[in-house]
């Protein structure tokens, strides 16, 4: 027979377990400035086949969904890593790198906000790079914008920044990250 608090515990993991594998997005609090940080776990990712830079070779570009709340007060930003297979072109596009997005038949040119993580109100950035060498910028957006990743609308990208992409040339998806945006959408914007 199990005791009271053996019984409570078994109930706690058995309530917290299955849920932590549905959770696409998660919920930090920076103690140190009081900011809430909503982020998605699982990103796009879009990726290029560069065969003429190396056999095997591909560019990737991660976006992440964050949402940052200071008071009530809520700023969306699109996260990008940007990073290649190919040793030595670890930042194709630039140290500020420009995205250009198609969202279904919206077109946006991004630029790099260049804050800090104390300049959004946060002590330190709470992602890793998903890449070897993947650099991280940082684009203020929409809640439309977000939204209309997190549903059927296909979604592309390109490193304008990059001067040996041509214009025509678009990332495609490699992972759909389209689960972890609805995820994060149904958290910050419902």
């Amino acid at each position: 027979m199990m005791n009271r608090r053996a019984m409570l515990g078994a109930l706690v993991l058995g309530g917290l377990v299955p849920m932590s594998g549905l959770a696409a997005s998660s919920t930090t609090l920076d103690r140190r400035t009081g900011a809430t940080i909503q982020l998605s776990t699982e990103p796009w990712v879009l990726a290029l086949d560069q065969p003429h830079l190396a056999a095997h070779a591909r560019d990737y570009i991660a976006l992440y969904a964050v949402e940052i709340n200071i008071a009530g007060k809520r700023a969306y930003q699109l996260a990008a890593f940007l990073w290649s297979t190919v040793p030595g072109r670890t930042r194709y596009a630039g140290d500020k790198p420009v995205l250009q997005l198609r969202v279904g038949d919206r077109e946006l040119t991004l630029d790099p906000s260049g804050r800090t993580p104390r300049d959004m109100g946060i002590s330190q950035w709470p992602l890793k790079p998903p890449g070897r060498g993947a650099a991280m910028a940082l684009y203020e957006v929409d809640e439309a914008l977000l939204r209309a990743m997190s549903t059927d609308i296909g979604v592309r990208a390109r490193a304008a920044s990059d001067a040996t992409l041509p214009e025509d040339v678009w990332f495609e998806v490699w992972r759909s990250g389209r689960a972890a945006f609805a995820d994060f959408r149904s958290r910050t914007m419902e």
